[in-house]
């Protein structure tokens, strides 16, 4: 599955992508993009309840490679970004630590 299945689409009406020149080289009227998901926030107590692995962002890491790392399935991707309060990589910064849940199922539960 897709990690965009879900995502819904948003028409971007900013000021940039507003010209005639973009849309016609792009043979499009409008440019449409994915909207930025949104996560639904652990509390303090539901937070500290996971227990997790650190780990250490590096150049090229993705949410979907690290649940397939982690878990063994890059659909969950979503966990992971989540529960760092992070709803893309383009967020990531090189060796910022993010924390990995342990307990996928735990996690996925909190977040329902």
């Amino acid at each position: 599955m897709s990690r965009y299945s879900t995502r819904s689409r948003i028409i971007n009406d900013s000021e940039q992508y507003q010209s005639d020149d973009l849309l016609e080289n792009r043979g499009v009227k409008e440019i449409v993009q994915f909207d930025t998901p949104k996560f639904k926030r652990l509390t303090r107590e539901e937070y500290n309840s996971v227990k997790y692995f650190r780990y250490y962002w590096r150049n090229g890491d993705r949410f979907w490679r690290l649940a397939d790392k982690f878990y063994g399935d890059k659909t969950k991707w979503w966990v992971i970004a989540a529960f760092n309060f992070t709803p893309t990589e383009a967020e990531m910064e090189e060796g910022q630590e993010i924390r990995i849940p342990k307990n996928l199922s735990t996690v996925i539960g909190l977040f329902k």
